[in-house]
């Protein structure tokens, strides 16, 4: 584990210089030096009208956002983020649109580049990004934005203040947040002003980032929006594992269950739906290995590993080992969040497995067919 480190930021404008829309191809100049594996985060903003800014030209990198958690209209201007894992070169300057509004609107954008400890490493969302509008403070104009649990290792996270006026900013409060490299602020003197800032907090291990605040230094208090999020570093994704009937032993199964729950953690599944499936279906095509004396007490078992997912889910079991030396003790298919009714299924699960040790359910194929036939009739899982 090794915290990452910041590397250069881009701005377009520069501090206290003038950009309004409509513009085409507003381009950020990357700081020079970059490497492979560096992160590169961009948010672009417009001051007001009825449009996100867009991306122009990805200068051959391929960028991450969505039109949900990375984009944000909040007092009178339009937010959005991109972010992308620098692959070495850059086959032009990346640059951002703005559509034509009413009136004049400042319009700009910052990067800002963080290097992992290894170009191989790659670069995922920890913490989605967490917005929020403020309303014009008062004397000393201060504007706090909450510290977040961290549960990865090797994160960047970045805040970041937006303020409807050109206001310089100063007074950075917050045990391990920093700004060394950065300007103090980015203030946009077109139309009727803007002004940004940043700070970020770089940590090998997971920690409580605590609260970050600044203030308004000058021409204070005016509204705005402030935003935090983390990013984290690990190593390249796992192949992606194999599942099936064919699996022989318990001791597979686990060890491929282990390998998607890290998957999960690397977000090589991007889509939870995905993760789960994996999971679940893991379960059922092994369920008749763990069967017999392991499963004397139906009641016991299943509560157990509905408590266990629960710690899980609220991120108390930080202990991988721990976490899947329970699984491996207390066998069952992957609970899914997104379970409505999760007493019933294993109210169902539990009468099937009941069946299974009676000896009335007397083959692997009827067992299993039980069991993916409930999967499918409760939604849990897709199984062609």
């Amino acid at each position: 584990m090794a915290a990452p480190t910041f590397f250069g930021v881009s701005t377009n404008p520069a501090d206290n210089g003038t950009l309004a829309e409509p513009q085409t191809a507003v381009a950020i100049t990357p700081p020079a030096s970059m490497q492979t594996g560096d992160l590169c985060i961009a948010i672009a903003y417009m001051m007001a009208g009825a449009a996100y800014p867009g991306l122009n030209a990805t200068g051959g990198q391929t960028w991450n956002t969505d039109t949900t958690n990375f984009q944000f209209q909040g007092s009178t201007a339009y937010h959005k983020i991109w972010w992308a894992r620098f692959n070495g070169t850059w086959s032009t300057n990346p640059s951002w649109s703005f559509a034509s509004q009413a009136g004049t609107q400042a319009v700009g954008v910052q990067m800002l580049v963080f290097r992992p400890d290894s170009t191989s490493k790659l670069w995922y969302v920890a913490n989605e990004p967490a917005w929020s509008a403020f309303t014009a403070p008062t004397t000393p104009f201060t504007i706090t934005i909450p510290g977040t649990d961290l549960i990865k290792t090797d994160t960047v996270t970045l805040a970041r203040w937006y303020s409807d006026d050109d206001n310089t900013y100063g007074s950075l409060s917050g045990a391990n947040w920093s700004k060394t490299g950065l300007g103090a602020q980015y203030r946009n003197l077109a139309g009727s002003d803007n002004s940004v800032s940043f700070a970020y907090q770089l940590n090998g291990s997971p920690v409580s980032t605590g609260d970050v605040s600044q203030n308004q230094a000058t021409l204070g208090g005016d509204a705005g929006a402030i935003l935090s999020l983390t990013f984290y570093a690990t190593a390249a994704a796992p192949q992606s594992v194999t599942q099936g009937a064919q699996l022989e032993d318990a001791d597979t199964f686990y060890a491929l269950e282990k390998t998607n729950f890290r998957l999960n953690q690397g977000n090589y599944f991007v889509d939870d739906d995905t993760f789960f499936t994996q999971i679940v279906a893991l379960a059922i095509f092994n369920a008749v290995l763990e069967q017999g004396a392991q499963l004397q007490d139906p009641d016991t078992f299943f509560q157990t590993i509905k408590t266990n997912f629960t710690l899980r889910q609220a991120e108390q079991l930080l202990d991988d080992d721990t976490f899947y030396a329970l699984l491996k003790t207390n066998f069952t298919a992957r609970q899914i969040e997104q379970l409505i009714d999760t007493d019933e299924f294993y109210e169902t699960v539990k009468t099937i497995f009941t069946l299974r040790q009676q000896g009335q359910l007397t083959d692997d194929d009827t067992f299993q067919d039980q069991v993916i036939t409930l999967a499918k009739t409760t939604r849990r899982i897709l199984i062609t």
